[in-house]
């Protein structure tokens, strides 16, 4: 079987127009050149995961520009939001790129939650959210999974607090969870408690 490849890129923060600037940097041109970087590597190819605040300003112009970057390299492209987004106006304008929360390639299957709240940077992953994590993971028990979300669920150091909805998440599901230490960070999500699953990865950012 081909080799499964897929190249992660978190924190766009496009603006409105493509002459937008951020710290002094326009995340368009940054993005080209990232783009650019991964087809020199010889992964032109990948899909891509791109895991949150694709837009810096919630604006519709922003993923019309996305949209039609991705287009312009040929991209294959899977997203979810971050807390800089407006997911409605990412199913909107991301009219190439509908959301797809299991996607599967090979012995592998991507699950990907929204862990974004509005008008607050402070990751959660909502009830009616939690509800369909099982039937999702049930269509990818016979592979290996890698979990992505925008937000950190890892409780580290003085961020506990920030990152503790991980917890909220198993306390609110009403189903076993099992919790995992990580350089002695806390790690409880509720899906690792499902049996013959095979949960291989989880990134965030």
């Amino acid at each position: 079987m081909p080799k499964t490849q897929l190249t992660q890129i978190t924190d766009l923060h496009f603006g409105e127009t493509p002459e937008f600037t951020l710290a002094g940097i326009r995340p368009l041109d940054s993005f080209k050149a990232v783009l650019d970087a991964v087809n020199d590597a010889g992964r032109g190819d990948d899909l891509l995961l791109l895991s949150g605040d694709l837009s810096g300003t919630s604006s519709a112009e922003s993923y019309i520009m996305l949209n039609q970057l991705l287009q312009d390299y040929g991209k294959q492209a899977l997203w979810l939001p971050g807390n800089h987004d407006n997911v409605e106006l990412m199913k909107k304008h991301l009219v190439n790129y509908p959301p797809y929360p299991v996607w599967e390639m090979g012995d592998w299957g991507i699950l990907t939650l929204d862990s974004s709240q509005s008008e607050t940077p402070i990751g959660h992953i909502r009830d009616e959210e939690l509800r369909l994590v099982e039937d999702r993971l049930d269509q990818l028990k016979s592979k290996s999974i890698l979990v992505s979300m925008h937000h950190c669920p890892i409780a580290l150091g003085s961020f506990n607090q920030l990152f503790r909805f991980a917890h909220d998440c198993v306390g609110r599901a009403g189903r076993k969870a099992a919790a995992h230490v990580w350089d002695d960070a806390e790690f409880a999500f509720v899906i690792a408690a499902f049996r013959n699953l095979q949960i291989a990865e989880v990134a965030w950012g």
